[in-house]
């Protein structure tokens, strides 16, 4: 029996589920304006969907609004949302609202707002950029701290930033009304920044023509314990470490070199137009402790910014006692004290350690050491990490000494050789095995010990891992006798066509 195709559609559409209904939910927008404005702002609040750009996304997602007031927004599905208004003649800073059950409650301030306009300008040989970034805050301010000092608060409300399209050489887009810091970057060029500039409400500013300069750049702020430097006592210099493969005959013929800069009346500075490298970054003023920065690493054509200012503080006396005031040998100690956090290691202080075992040393700065103790043979024999503040209390350091003795064997005889006890973070003896092997030591801890075997006549050079050194309390010392494996590996090093290499 044939049925009909009429029936049979009828029939699928009959069995077929009822399509669930759309999902919605709704957003409530508390808008208010700020300052006093000559009338209510109106516009339209636009929701967009964040993360699931590419789902189309159906249903309003808009309203009109008229600040101030409040608007309830139905947007199409549940969760993540940017909450944007828009409206002429004013600006605000979108919000994020995850958007689930029950209407989600979000506020925007519109700020009246200014246009800006300018032209830039590039190199020769150098492609002009599409758009420019515009980053505004509001204006750095002194502001009182604890202690009666002052302070540089950077940024505030409004905060945020725009792209400005660049055609035929000009661009233009609007900005929050009020004092603003602007910092204008376009890719792969040197920012622009502008300081404490007033932009009128529903006005126009022209910033004139932005010279763009290729490369990469550096940009931080400096300040004091004591609030901002006084302007010209800062400087603030730049060595580069090493270089990025991209530049390394640049950095070789630089090597050595560096670059000085001070930072304006606000504390900020800025080196442009410098060489992908890995850098040192110092400030130096009279009265204060140098502030420094290791390790950045400076892209090609990027901006590197520091995430904290460089922060100059009065010098300390550091206080260190130790006991016993004399090694092993009856000689003085020699107190190294080192800034673990610049590499390589740079060394702050290195005395030695008076008849009394006390050291006094000024003119510290605050920060992370680490205190290295290091006997007259030149073995360190304690390493301590502490944190030298206003109130920090002497520094005790009280190395242990743990008497070991042993012998060591070449296979079945005895080693005449240099042996060289070594752990983390730095501490390191030495001391020969005479020709019957035998060798006795002072060690500063017990616990797990790598040794290097060194016996040139012998051709040897061996290190061992996790040699356990415990005191014996029947015998009052520790004792580990060191066994070599006196093995041999022989043969030939050819290449593909059996050819002997040598010097391989």
């Amino acid at each position: 029996m044939l049925w009909p195709i009429s029936l049979v559609l009828a029939l699928l559409l009959e069995t077929q589920p009822a399509a669930p209904p759309p999902q919605v939910a709704r957003v409530t927008v508390e808008l208010s304006v700020h300052g006093t404005p000559a009338g209510p702002a109106d516009g339209r609040i636009l929701a967009q969907p964040i993360g699931d750009e590419a789902s189309p996304v159906a249903g309003p997602n808009e309203a009109s609004f008229v600040a101030p007031g409040r608007v309830d927004l139905t947007v199409s599905r549940e969760g993540l949302w940017e909450i944007r208004a828009v409206s002429p003649g004013w600006w605000s800073e979108p919000s994020t609202a995850y958007v689930k059950g029950p209407a989600a409650l979000v506020s925007l301030v519109l700020w009246p707002d200014c246009a800006i306009k300018g032209r830039v300008e590039v190199p020769k040989g150098e492609s002009v950029p599409s758009d420019i970034g515009v980053s505004f805050a509001a204006a750095t301010e002194p502001t009182a701290a604890p202690g009666g000092r002052i302070q540089l608060v950077q940024g505030g409300e409004p905060i945020g930033s725009v792209r400005c399209p660049i055609d035929e050489g000009a661009f233009e887009c609007r900005i929050p009304a009020g004092t603003l810091d602007l910092k204008l970057k376009a890719r792969a060029f040197v920012s622009h920044y502008l300081w404490h500039r007033t932009f009128p409400p529903h006005g126009d500013v022209d910033l004139g023509t932005l010279v763009l300069v290729p490369g990469a750049s550096l940009v931080g702020w400096v300040t004091t314990a004591d609030g901002p430097p006084a302007p010209g006592t800062v400087e603030v210099t730049l060595s580069p470490r090493r270089a990025l493969p991209q530049s390394v005959s640049q950095e070789i013929e630089k090597q050595g070199q560096s670059l000085r800069t001070r930072p304006d009346q606000r504390g900020f500075f800025s080196f442009d137009g410098i060489d992908p490298a890995t850098y040192l970054l110092q400030a130096n003023a009279p009265g204060f402790s140098p502030a420094q920065v290791d390790l950045l690493t400076v892209i090609e054509r990027t901006e590197l910014e520091l995430r904290d200012p460089l922060l100059l503080q009065r010098p300390l006396t550091l206080v260190v006692e130790v006991s016993p005031a004399r090694d092993l040998r009856g000689n003085p100690w020699t107190l190294r004290v080192v800034r673990p956090e610049v590499f390589p290691e740079a060394t702050a202080l290195e005395t030695p350690v008076g008849d009394d075992g006390r050291v006094e040393h000024g003119g510290m700065a605050p920060g992370a050491y680490r205190a290295l103790l290091v006997d007259s043979a030149g073995d360190r024999f304690l390493a301590e990490d502490f944190e030298l503040t206003a109130s920090s209390p002497p520094l005790l350091l009280e190395p242990e000494t743990i008497p070991l003795s042993g012998t060591v064997f070449l296979g079945d005889d005895p080693l005449a050789a240099e042996l060289t006890f070594f752990r983390s973070p730095a501490l390191r003896v030495r001391t020969p095995s005479d020709e019957d092997g035998a060798y006795s030591v002072a060690l500063p801890a017990e616990g797990l010990w790598s040794l290097q075997v060194t016996a040139e006549e012998r051709d040897v050079r061996r290190t061992l891992h996790d040699l356990e050194v415990r005191l014996s309390p029947s015998l009052g010392e520790a004792t580990l006798d060191v066994h070599l494996p006196n093995n041999t590996l022989e043969g030939t090093v050819v290449d593909e066509s059996g050819l002997p290499v040598a010097g391989a």
